[in-house]
């Protein structure tokens, strides 16, 4: 009988999918606001908060398990057994799915196996073809004082410069990145990141006070400093997802933060709009963060007003969020689409209208749906198995990652970014069960979350 063997976890489809909506720069020219300069910088000379995360990159996506991708029409003839595949992606979008530019590469050992990663091929010109690009060489004087992990080995390669289109028609817009590789042990795969090495810095008043500002592209790269999924830095505030497009509660008023498209300028802008409420589960809001087609907003800067918190009007969906009804937590966050995935319209499920309150619950049966093995994928005798799911809200369109019991404490509560602690509980893991089409239990057990 044919050994049958799987492998199972609930897939949390989170994280890597940052960049948001469409150019601010329409929305900065309407004019109101206030406009400071700022000037560049090398990310190498900051030594602020989140340091060590602007000099970390934006890290590129290795493509179909290690595998050549499809989409690429040709590849170099490779010297390696063993080349690294990847893609970056500019200006990924979480409402437009689909929406930013890829661009693959590969790294080869010039030498043959085993004698060292020291080759990237980039797709330059973006046609997909490697072979017509210039391979790029190991850097001779690579940046020095960043901090290495123990075990890691990396290899920094020459800057490379290329335009970027933008999907939306705007461009082309010239990038300069310092590709870096990342290799944490014999038998594991290489991670690839793509450093930009300037930034923007100045001073901005707001609300009657001076404020530092840093525009970088740390952990997503957005080429022009006006798209949404640029970081911003404002002050000596460690904030945890601090993007150009979340608003800010300072000193009780909103406030937008609009760049020009080379960071050269900044616009601040009040927000004099109107304000709605929102309800989640039976506490008091405490973690979670709402998007709109336009706006981003950290609930735990929000005023509290009973368990609701007061919202600017429009129609949101969950980034990240955690709900507590009754002994149990709830986590849901927006679901990452993979390149290839069909694209889908997005769900902007919760609405905030003038004074109004919206109360958010889990009324609706949640939908399981399998993300591996695809529909078409075949197994043979032998073979691994790799099952994984996603436990869907069908309203919301956003993903169940995780249910706690409140009433079991693990371990001491941990430090957010920001400094908020935050408590973590007994996971409640689903308890699945696979059946084969002869009635046969393949498997059975727990498949975690995460």
């Amino acid at each position: 009988m044919a050994t049958r063997r799987l492998a199972i976890g609930w897939m949390l489809a989170f994280a890597g999918c940052w960049g948001m909506f469409s150019s601010l720069a329409s929305a900065g020219q309407r004019g109101g606001g206030r406009v400071f300069r700022l000037d560049e910088v090398s990310v190498f000379d900051y030594e602020g908060p989140m340091a060590d995360m602007l000099r970390s990159g934006a890290y590129a996506r290795s493509t179909s398990h290690g595998e050549p991708d499809w989409q690429v029409k040709a590849y170099p003839a490779f010297k390696s057994d063993k080349p690294f595949y990847g893609m970056l992606t500019v200006d990924m979008s979480l409402v437009d799915y689909g929406a930013g530019t890829n661009y693959h590469f590969a790294v080869d050992e010039s030498e043959g196996t085993g004698k060292g990663y020291d080759r990237l091929h980039f797709d330059r010109n973006h046609d997909l073809d490697l072979t017509n690009d210039a391979p790029v060489k190991v850097a001779a004087n690579p940046p020095k004082g960043l901090k290495v992990s123990d075990g890691m080995e990396q290899t920094w390669f020459e800057e490379i410069a290329f335009d970027v289109q933008y999907r939306d028609g705007t461009g082309p817009w010239p990038v300069k990145v310092i590709p870096r590789l990342m290799i944490y042990g014999p038998n594991s795969g290489g991670i690839v990141s793509f450093l930009c090495p300037t930034a923007r810095c100045g001073k901005v008043m707001v609300a009657g006070k001076e404020h530092d500002v840093l525009l970088t592209q740390a952990n997503l790269l957005t080429g022009r400093y006006d798209r949404p999924a640029t970081y911003l830095l404002l002050g000596q505030k460690a904030e945890s997802i601090p993007l150009v497009c979340l608003w800010r509660n300072i000193e009780g008023r909103w406030y937008r933060f609009e760049p020009s498209p080379g960071g050269d300028e900044i616009r601040v802008r009040r927000y004099r709009g109107d304000f709605g409420a929102l309800e989640v589960g039976e506490s008091p809001v405490r973690l979670g963060w709402l998007v709109s087609h336009d706006a981003m907003v950290d609930l735990a800067e929000c005023e509290q007003v009973g368990r609701a918190v007061r919202i600017p009007v429009g129609d949101y969906k969950p980034i990240r969020l955690s709900l507590e009804i009754g002994s149990v937590r709830v986590a849901l966050a927006a679901e990452q689409l993979n390149p290839g995935d069909p694209v889908k319209p997005q769900v902007f499920g919760i609405s905030i209208r003038k004074d109004e309150s919206c109360r958010l619950s889990l009324s609706d049966k949640p939908q399981v749906v399998f993300k591996s093995p695809a529909p078409a994928e075949t197994v043979r005798p032998g073979q691994e198995l790799r099952v994984q799911a996603i436990l869907r809200d069908p309203k919301l369109d956003v993903l169940i990652a995780g249910i706690e019991d409140m009433s079991r404490k693990t371990g001491e509560p941990v430090d957010m970014p920001d400094g908020t602690p935050y408590q973590r509980y007994e996971t409640l893991d689903p308890q699945i069960r696979l059946v084969g089409s002869s009635g046969d239990v393949l498997a059975e057990g727990k498949m975690p979350f995460g």
